[in-house]
């Protein structure tokens, strides 16, 4: 593969696409135009954004909520009468990016009522 190859694959528009090319950060090359860009740009930079707004809240907050959310669900089936099967803490997920009564109405999908 010779450098032309590479520089297509990348991002056009950067001085030095390989190193370029996960970033919202883009040195750009003079024979750059305005209108070359990589879809991968806009995911970059709302990886930038979310990862603002995490350090902000903190991720021990996230993860704490999220442990109480994958609690609440659990609670949620089990008075549903929905049999789940408990993993020990340190191997349960807590990925949750919902509120309370998102996971009622889950629990509720889940029972058939």
């Amino acid at each position: 593969m010779n450098v032309g190859d590479i520089r297509g694959l990348c991002w056009k528009a950067a001085r030095l696409p390989l190193e370029s090319f996960l970033s919202p950060d883009m040195d750009l090359s003079l024979t750059a135009s305005k209108l070359d860009a990589s879809l991968g740009w806009f995911p970059a930079l709302a990886d930038q954004a979310a990862l603002t707004v995490l350090h902000r809240i903190g991720i021990g907050v996230v993860l704490e909520r999220n442990a109480r959310l994958a609690i609440h669900l659990r609670n949620a089936l089990e008075a549903k009468g929905v049999g789940i099967r408990s993993f020990p803490e340190p191997h349960g997920s807590t990925i949750f990016y919902n509120l309370e009564e998102e996971l009622a109405r889950v629990a509720e999908l889940i029972a058939g009522r």
